[in-house]
């Protein structure tokens, strides 16, 4: 799938993290260009993180297999 959104909201998502205040409602999108992933932080109230660091609001950054991807309070290891 070449765009891939993660948030609470079920109905806008397609990986939804319920009971969760601190993400938003479609928190970042993982996208597919030419074999790479990006993750593209939609404007989050509590951030976005790779590896620690806070990444630019809608703007892509590069992951690599074995990113750390935190969202607000909840992360994720991107594996690929």
């Amino acid at each position: 799938k070449p765009i891939f959104t993660i948030g609470k909201e079920r109905q806008k998502v397609d990986f939804c993290v319920p009971d969760n205040t601190s993400i938003s409602r479609t928190h970042v999108r993982i996208l597919t260009k030419n074999g790479a992933f990006f993750v593209v932080d939609n404007n989050s109230t509590n951030y976005t993180y790779v590896n620690g660091n806070k990444i630019a609001a809608n703007q892509e950054f590069k992951l690599n297999s074995g990113d750390k991807i935190k969202l607000a309070d909840e992360e994720f290891e991107i594996r690929f």
